[in-house]
This record gives C-alpha cells, structure tokens and sequence, in this order.
C-alpha cells in the first residue's frame, strides 16, 4: 500500500511539474521581445535665437525650413515607459540679415545677407511614456555635433562675387562651437501599424558663435515633423 502511494504520489508530482514546465516554454515562447528598432525622417524649422549686437550691423534672423533623416533603438522598460536612442542628420540655421547703413559695403541701397547652414549630427537620448495605446510622450537630451558650417554671403538676394565684400560677411560667422547640447520634448501616434507620426521641440542650450557670447549668443531652436518606421527584424 505505501509503495502504491508513493508511486502515486511520484506520478502526480513529475505530471505537475512537467505541466509547469510546459507553461513557463509556452510564456517564454511568447514573451516580446523589448527591442525594436527603426528608421525616420521629417522636416523641421529651425532658428538662430538670441543676440547678435555685434556692432548694431545685424538687423534680423530668420528660420529656415531643414530636415532630418536617421535611425532609432527602442527600448522596452515595461508596458509604459521605453527609452530610445537616435543617431540623426540635420540641416539647420538662419538667415542673417545685416544693416544697410551700417554695413560698410553697402551704399545704402544694398541688403547684405548671411545664409548660415550647419549640418549636424545629432543623438537624442529620449524616455517615452505611453499613457494610452499608440500614443506617447516623451522627453529627453540630446548631443550634436557639427563637422563644419556652410555660409553664403548674399547682396540683395544675389550671391556675393567679390571676395573682399564676402569675407566682411563670412568671417563674421563661421567661428561656431563644434558641438552643441539640447533639451527634447515631443509626442507621438501610431496611425497604422508600424508607422508612427511624431512631433519633437528642441531647445540648445550652447551658443553657436564661438566667440564673445555677450554680443552673439545665438541658440539653435527647432520644431519638427516627421515620421517613424518600425522595422521588423
């Protein structure tokens, strides 16, 4: 009788255990894989704002319509919070518009311009949380890194043959800060599976002339718009 009891009890225990056994295969089996992985793109307006005084010879700056172009990493904390990294391109900068009366090539009739272009390489470091399905928001810092800077010295929108008259615009522009750090906030929505529209506001917090800060401290600020792709591995 005692080894019939032990032989029962031996055959429910292996059944039980066989049985979890079985379940813990088919959660892992199951279980999400916390990384996923994808591509974006999208346009932005960007800006140089902050002061320029620089001898009262700039009169304004304007934005520019750039874009952005990358990849992303995402992370899956749990059901709500991820974190993402990005490695991006970017097309940014402003229009600088000098003082007619002010600016020594000019003879009163002439608009000189400085179209400043700074091609950057960005990493934004972003936490996203997901407060309802397909949508998140999300927040984060962000480096760039700028190789060199492309300037265009303009006379009334025509562009500046003269090489003396360029360089009174050019030089005063292109010593800039190779690097740049910045604050993200944004949001996005899954519209169909896989393809997310996002909306990101950045905000640097280095000048970009490299020089006496007092009189050019001048800030990248850029609003964008764009799309992700999630790519299945």
């Amino acid at each position: 009788m005692k080894n019939l009891t032990l032989l029962l009890f031996l055959v429910f225990t292996s059944f039980s255990l066989a049985q979890e056994l079985s379940l813990v295969k088919v959660e892992n089996t199951q279980k999400k894989n916390p990384w996923t992985y994808g591509a974006k793109a999208g346009l932005h307006y960007s800006t140089l704002s902050g002061t320029y005084t620089d001898l009262d010879w700039v009169d304004n700056i304007d934005g520019i319509i750039g874009f952005q172009l990358g990849g992303w990493a995402n992370y899956d904390i749990n059901n709500k919070i991820s974190f993402q990294a990005e490695l991006l391109g970017s097309w940014q900068g402003g229009d600088i518009n000098y003082n007619e009366i002010a600016n020594p090539i000019s003879d009163g009739t002439l608009k000189p311009t400085g179209k400043m272009r700074l091609p950057y390489i960005m990493m934004p470091l972003m936490v996203q949380y997901i407060p309802m399905d397909d949508f998140y928001v999300e927040a984060g810092a962000q480096l760039n890194y700028l190789p060199k800077v492309n300037i265009t010295a303009f006379l009334n929108g025509q562009e500046v043959d003269d090489e003396q008259a360029a360089n009174l615009i050019t030089n005063r522009l292109e010593n800039v800060n190779n690097f740049d750090v910045g604050l993200n906030i944004g949001a996005g929505y899954e519209v169909v599976p896989d393809w997310v529209v996002y909306m990101r506001y950045t905000h640097g917090l280095i000048t970009v002339d490299n020089r006496e800060v007092d009189q050019r401290d001048l800030k990248n600020r850029v609003i964008a718009l764009g799309v992700n792709y999630k790519i299945k591995l």
